[in-house]
């Protein structure tokens, strides 16, 4: 006996609408993280319907994706200089070393070095 159901969205035992569910998830989760934008998210469904020859059978192919808010950009001021040994880089965060911060953890500066490709620069 075949079953009623309300929406397309229904067939294939209900896996368009888990796919739906599993974007919302992603967009609550985007929405929720408090390093993205406000702007609006999106959840698109797109729905393709491929009849044969006879227009009797119909191939219906779902694609569900969800289109997010990036993070915001992560943001430090670096000092460099470039030597014989290489590139050095040092992170400025107006903290000196030793210095205790409100968290309790002690300020130490990095500093990052790459060696220079063999032939240096001119």
């Amino acid at each position: 006996m075949a079953k009623q159901v309300k929406t397309l969205i229904e067939f294939k035992n209900g896996e368009i609408m888990d796919k739906i569910n599993t974007e919302f998830l992603k967009v609550a989760e985007n929405i929720a993280n408090k390093n993205t934008s406000v702007k609006p998210r999106k959840i698109k469904c797109e729905i393709t319907f491929m009849p044969d020859d006879n227009r009797e059978l119909i191939q219906m192919s779902t694609v569900v994706t969800s289109v997010l808010q990036p993070t915001y950009a992560t943001k430090t001021a670096i000092q460099m200089s470039m030597g014989l040994k290489g590139v050095s880089a040092m992170e400025l965060t107006g903290n000196a070393d030793g210095q205790v911060d409100i968290f309790g953890e002690v300020h130490e500066t990095k500093v990052f070095t790459m060696p220079l490709v063999s032939g240096g620069s001119k």
